[in-house]
């Protein structure tokens, strides 16, 4: 089924515990915000990187509100399963809509997260320098920065068996980090009593039926 025209793209990045509470709760999370999925839900699995299709960010941000199992949102402007997929779907992403992130009066930077790998130096800057193409016009700002930027490169859930080249690679405009601070009963860390929470919500509103290396930030750096 095509998705509507009106649906921006968002990428999620999952927090890898509690798995088992992840599908559920984004999908009670978007029953009650609006938004869906943009493929079958049975191909995420364990991968820390979803992509929702979002009415809007305002329904992003409510979401990060509400969520503990995922870590932060961006509006995605790119992905692909190679560096030559990922530029030219950002080629193909709407000028207008990059437009008032990267204006001369702004300030900006951009991040790397890998999962699963560690970049050399190197590295970073060579996938930062690709990004040359992209109309950045706003000075870069390290420190306190209006916009910043990720590329998100996955390796795979195996830390024995690394590849050497990706399987996916992301780009977007980082939203929100989840905000939610809600605290359960003493035999209930958060992370285990919100989810339920947001499923008991969403059930309530009438017509509505390991080991893995975290990503970390490798590089801040910016273009030009």
């Amino acid at each position: 089924m095509a998705l509507p025209s009106s649906l921006n793209r968002y990428l999620l990045l999952m927090a890898q515990e509690h798995l088992e509470f992840r599908l559920p709760e984004i999908k009670s999370l978007l029953s009650l915000f609006g938004g869906q999925f943009t493929s079958s839900q049975e191909t995420y699995g364990k991968s820390p990187f979803w992509i929702l299709s979002i009415p809007s960010e305002d329904i992003a941000r409510n979401l990060m509100k509400r969520t503990v199992c995922a870590k932060s949102v961006f509006e995605l402007w790119g992905h692909g399963k190679s560096p030559e997929e990922l530029y030219s779907s950002l080629k193909n992403y709407p000028v207008e809509k990059m437009v008032p992130f990267l204006h001369s009066d702004s300030t900006y930077k951009i991040k790397i997260l890998t999962f699963n790998k560690t970049l050399t130096q190197e590295e970073k800057v060579k996938r930062i320098d690709a990004l040359e193409f992209l109309p950045f016009e706003g000075k870069v700002n390290l420190k306190k920065p209006q916009h910043i930027f990720s590329i998100l490169e996955d390796y795979g859930l195996d830390p024995n068996c690394i590849p050497e080249n990706p399987h996916n690679i992301y780009f977007g405009r980082w939203e929100l980090r989840r905000q939610n601070s809600f605290y359960g009963s003493s035999h209930c860390g958060a992370a285990e009593t919100n989810p339920t929470r947001n499923h008991e919500v969403v059930g309530s509103i009438p017509g509505l039926t390991q080991w893995v290396k975290d990503p970390a930030v490798a590089v801040s750096c910016g273009v030009g």
